[in-house]
């Protein structure tokens, strides 16, 4: 007994180490929450309990005022109203405090949970003695301290008003009592279900324990049975030396020893005469022979155990490897089987339940495989598992079904572009698996035939493609080429490529130790461009690499034909405005600094980063990151060449340059270095021209053309270098300039609004600034059923974003900002001298607010047009960005709002709502049809809005003369950037004060002034909740630490009244592109953290002295 109890101690003792290991594993696999993230959660509830504690406060004064009339009742309610916001405290407190770490516990403790809750537990002790005082005054006279004289005079009604008076009390005495029990009963049953829990627990020990002991003893008897069935066979367990222990015994036992023994003859079949013969042997004999020593038995009992004790140490190894996970099966015949194997081993191995089988394999099959298994759930179990593992079998495991997929998926596979190394390396991996997967399916052995590996081949890059043909030249010297020959092929490129000890990065290492080869170099490259530049007179002219391409965008699907110009001068890729509109491709628009012979100038242009450029025979492919737009690129197109051009070149004859019908719409740079890379070179002979292959196919150089008139000389030279140039000089903006006069546009719209606006209703209305008085547009409403028609595909598939852009545009067309069109205007926009325009318009989430913005395309064209092309932008109307921030930081008292949907509030007159009209559906329903609608106020998406919007803010302030201070209309002129305020005063009142007059000021225009924020709490009371931003409305003002607010980019903190920035670090490559996407990306208007930014900005310099391209690794 000793012994048992001591072996349960010890399995007690493993057990706990075991729970304890498993809970210090789930420790470590728990995910730590990032800094920023608990930082966040923590702000959360704290602005939460606070909120709550709001909530108290304000039950705590409507409770006071009770108290002061003498409403007995009332306040009796009202105290249970605020003994559960009481209680909604105390858990609001205690989940707050679970962020905090030790030291913040206890300070949150002793300054903030312990003064407020002794107060309030003051107050709850007074408000019950108060109850209990008036009662008792209420039972002795009879008469409620709210009764009139006449009331107290009635004895009857006293006497009715105290006796109910009394029932009330003992019935709300009851209910809290009830409460209380309620309460204690629920805590009582779940103390009682944890112990149960725990009770179960130990009882499932105890069995597991019991079970094991008997599997255990089990396993000896299975040893000692089979023993039995190798040695004596005997009625009871006797060790075979054991001597009989009766008589009895001893005399059967002689019996058996002095039997007559039988003469053995051996005997012959006649089944098979070349048998061999057989002795008859009886029992005795064989017991005899078969009999094991005793020696002999404790060996094999010495081995049996040992076979057991080593299964059950493979058994607990198997327990201990983690759970094989089962991957949903999709209906992928690819993957079918490794699912059904994981489900075999994982769940039909485990159970012998037909109904559990089934339910899991439903459980992990998705879409049409989940539905095959579903159709089998109303059968017998046993019945259905087999036939839904029939069902899959059939549909997705046959071999036939295999190999088709492994072909589909051959086929479906995407070319692999030069020295993608990635996709290189999987599809040498899938290879590999179809290579595995023909050894066990004969359907497979077609990928063997010649006509699926060149369809393979084609899916490897051109450099490659040349190497497969000589490999498999060789190989057709000794035999048939077969698949695995590829797989093999495949396999060793892919290796090749990835062994990167002798790259081109051992070159750059050398240029980066030997800073003065680069200096040479750079300068023979500066001569060089230079010496281009020159006019040079010659018997033959120079051609330029111009070669025939075809350029293919990714988000239209265009491809187009045109020359492209190969420029070793140009560190850009330039795409003509000709050539962007055939391939129906749109980017975004910025300037360009373009640098010749002639000087630098800055001009506008659009970026486009969806180009790829191919070959003639669309073989090789090479994507472009960045294109940009100019109207033309200043090469003739006489100087193009084709084949017939080198017939006087015999060694040139291998050269094809087809001609096409088209124009140079391209000029590639050298940071495209994949399309200037030479695969072949075939050299100058006799003065004549030399030939230069590519993957973009043959180009052409040197003298070939007729004499020079030497008049005329093209440099192309695009440097990116003077934008980060003019970027450093960003940081030291500060000049003396004269006052910039209006340009001649800018004089026509002030014009257009002096004239054009006027006040109706309560808000401006500004006319549309066109460039010509109201002109005739084209009928682009093509083009708004285009937009609308993807717009509703969105939306079906994207059910968050169709909900928030049916409520904004509902919202807008029920406040008013847009208008269904008159049925009697709709017939006669054909017949209305083409003032219609329709906008197309489409939805953006803000990045941090998370919110939508329905924009209005403006800028959508249509031939050749658009409605922003049609306005005057204006001029900058806006206060400048650094000068509202400096006022902003002037005085002590700090204020902030922000003019609420300010484009909205101007409004368009009647006459031009025409050119602002947009295709919705009826109350947001896609199943009903397109009705036709129009803006009724300026648009987000317009380029005259933001100059529309402010000229109207300040048209308010030119009207207010007189009527307001002159704080308020200084205030308007100069303290908005566009829509937002940011004011300073030197005193409360006066911050008080005039946040008052600017709200009313901003009303009279239209203006609705909200989203007020103070670092003076004094300021922030005077202002309407309503009106007040959403981060300080629920905050205690006399207690609550006050928010950090976005304030033009950056972050306000109210409590302090500080700046702050916040900066998400991204991961960037050691690169000069990569520091100065980091360094630009803080966003410092006024300069305040120049000093941090500093350091790496003198890197940069120093990376351009040295010449190191935007790309190239820094040591």
């Amino acid at each position: 007994m000793a012994d048992k109890k001591s072996e349960e101690d010890r399995s007690t003792v493993r057990e706990d180490r075991h729970v304890e290991e498993e809970t210090e594993g789930l420790q470590k696999r728990v995910p730590k929450k990032a800094d920023w993230v608990s930082e966040e959660e923590s702000r959360r509830k704290k602005t939460h309990r606070s909120t709550v504690l709001g909530r108290l406060t304000h039950k705590s004064n409507v409770l006071k005022s009770l108290m002061e009339r003498n409403d007995l009742s009332e306040v009796q309610k009202g105290m249970e109203e605020w003994q559960k916001a009481y209680c909604d405290l105390e858990e609001a407190s205690g989940d707050y405090q679970t962020t905090l770490d030790a030291d913040q516990l206890k300070e949150d403790t002793e300054k903030w949970v312990g003064p407020r809750f002794a107060e309030l537990d003051q107050f709850r002790d007074r408000v019950h003695e108060w109850i209990n005082l008036t009662s008792e005054k209420e039972e002795e006279t009879g008469i409620k301290p709210s009764d009139s004289v006449s009331q107290a005079c009635s004895q009857s009604s006293s006497v009715a008003s105290s006796a109910r008076l009394r029932a009330e009390l003992r019935r709300a005495e009851l209910r809290e009592k009830a409460a209380a029990l309620d309460q204690k009963m629920k805590l009582q049953e779940k103390e009682f279900q944890i112990k149960r829990e725990e009770m179960e627990l130990r009882r499932q020990q105890e069995l597991l324990e019991v079970r094991t002991e008997m599997a255990q003893e089990e396993a000896k008897l299975k040893v000692i049975d089979n023993f039995e069935a190798y040695g004596q066979p005997k009625p009871r367990i006797r060790l075979p030396f054991e001597p009989p222990t009766s008589e009895h015994q001893r005399e059967r036992s002689d019996q058996f020893r002095t039997a007559p023994t039988v003469k053995e003859e051996p005997y012959q079949t006649s089944l098979n005469p070349e048998a061999a013969s057989f002795t008859m042997t009886n029992r005795s004999d064989r017991e005899k022979q078969n009999s094991p020593t005793p020696e002999e038995f404790l060996q094999g009992l010495v081995n049996q155990q040992a076979e057991v004790t080593k299964l059950m140490m493979e058994h607990n190894k198997k327990s201990s490897l983690p759970t094989r996970a089962i991957i949903s099966f999709e209906g992928d015949p690819l993957s079918y089987t490794q699912f059904i194997k994981a489900f075999k081993h994982a769940i039909e191995d485990k159970t012998q339940d037909p109904e559990d089988r089934l339910h899991y394999l439903g459980q992990y099959t998705r879409g049409e495989a989940r539905e095959l298994v579903t159709s089998c759930v109303l059968m017998d179990p046993e019945e259905g598992f087999k036939e839904a593992k029939r069902l899959l079998e059939e549909r997705y495991g046959t071999p036939f079904k295999v190999s088709r997929a492994y072909a589909e998926e051959a086929k479906r596979w995407s070319e692999i572009k030069h020295d993608d190394k990635p996709a290189l390396r999987k599809f040498s991996l899938f290879l590999t698996k179809c290579l595995n997967a023909m050894k066990g399916d004969q359907y497979l052995q077609e990928l063997d035939h010649y006509t699926n590996i060149a369809l393979l081949v084609g899916k490897l890059p051109y450099r490659l493609k040349e190497r497969w043909r000589r490999k498999s030249h060789d190989i057709q010297r000794q035999g048939r080429v077969k698949f695995k020959d590829l797989v093999d092929f495949v396999k060793q490129e892919e290796q090749v490529s990835s062994n990167d000890i002798f790259d081109d990065k051992s070159a750059k290492e050398s240029f980066k130790r030997n800073p003065g080869t680069r200096y040479q170099r750079d300068r023979a490259k500066a001569l060089a461009w230079r010496v281009s530049g020159c006019v040079k007179h010659s018997s033959r002219e120079g051609v330029p690499s111009i070669i025939p391409v075809a350029v293919r965008s990714k988000k239209s699907g265009k491809t187009v034909q045109t020359y492209a110009l190969l420029d070793n001068g140009s560190d850009v890729v330039i795409c003509t405005e000709a050539l962007k509109r055939q391939l129906k491709s749109k980017g975004r628009e910025t300037k360009l600094s373009l640098s010749t012979i002639n000087g630098t100038k800055e001009v506008k242009s659009e970026v486009l980063g969806d180009l790829e450029v191919l070959d003639m025979e669309r073989n090789n492919c090479i994507p472009i990151p960045t294109a940009y737009v100019q109207e033309k690129i200043p090469v003739s197109k006489e100087r193009i060449i084709s084949t017939e051009d080198l017939e006087a070149w015999p060694y040139l004859r291998e050269v094809e340059m087809p001609k096409i019908n088209a124009d140079i719409g391209l000029l590639i740079g050298n940071n495209v270095q994949s399309a200037m890379e030479p695969w072949r070179i075939i050299n100058s002979q006799e003065g004549g021209p030399y030939a230069i292959k590519t993957l973009l196919g043959w180009s052409v150089n040197g003298p070939l053309m007729g004499a020079s008139d030497g008049k005329m000389a093209s440099v192309n030279r695009i440097s990116l270098e003077q934008q980060l140039t003019q970027y450093f000089n960003n940081d030291f903006n500060e000049k003396i300039e004269d006052k910039k006069e209006m340009s001649v546009e800018d004089q026509r719209f002030m014009n257009i609004m002096s004239e054009g606006t006027k006040k109706e209703e309560g808000h401006y209305q500004v006319p549309l600034p066109f460039r010509n008085s109201r002109p005739v547009l084209p009928n682009n409403k093509s083009v708004a059923l285009q937009r609308a028609k993807h717009l509703q595909k969105k939306m079906s598939k994207d059910e968050k974003f169709k909900e928030d852009y049916v409520q904004f545009v509902q919202t807008v067309i029920e406040r008013g900002y847009a208008e269904k069109v008159p049925s009697e205007e709709m017939e006669t926009e054909d017949t209305n001298g083409g003032k219609v325009w329709y906008i197309p318009h489409h939805g953006v989430y803000h990045p941090q607010k998370k919110k939508i913005r329905v924009v209005f395309d403006c800028a959508a064209p249509y031939a050749g047009t658009s409605l922003n092309k049609e306005l005057l932008q204006g001029p900058d109307l806006t206060s400048t960005l650094v000068g509202v921030l400096t006022r902003f930081r002037q005085e002590p008292v700090a204020l902030m709002a922000d003019i609420e949907a300010m484009f909205s509030q101007v409004k368009v007159p009647v006459e031009d709502r025409d050119y602002l009209r947009f295709l919705w559906w009826p109350e947001g329903n896609l199943d009903k049809p397109l009705q036709e609608y129009r803006m009724a106020v300026h648009v987000f998406g317009a380029t005259s809005s933001p100059s529309c919007a402010s000229f109207a803010l300040k048209k308010l302030a030119e009207d207010g003369e007189g009527r307001y201070t002159e704080e308020v209309l200084e205030s308007i002129r100069n303290n908005f950037y566009v829509d937002d305020l940011l004011k300073s005063t030197s005193t409360v009142t006066e911050g008080g004060h005039l946040a008052k007059d600017m709200r009313e000021a901003c009303k009279e225009g239209g203006f609705r002034l909200t989203k007020w924020v103070s670092n003076s709490r004094e300021v922030l009371k005077t202002v309407p909740v309503a009106e007040m931003s959403e981060e300080v409305r629920d905050l205690n003002l006399d207690l609550d630490t006050m928010p950090v607010e976005r304030t033009l980019g950056m972050l306000w903190n109210v409590q302090t009244d500080t700046l702050g920035f916040r900066n998400v670090v991204k991961d960037k490559p050691a690169t000069k592109r990569g520091i100065l996407s980091t360094v630009s990306s803080m966003y410092d208007p006024l300069g305040l953290i120049a000093p941090a930014t500093l350091q790496p900005k003198l890197l940069l310099q120093d990376l351009c002295r040295e010449g190191t391209t935007w790309d190239e690794e820094i040591p």
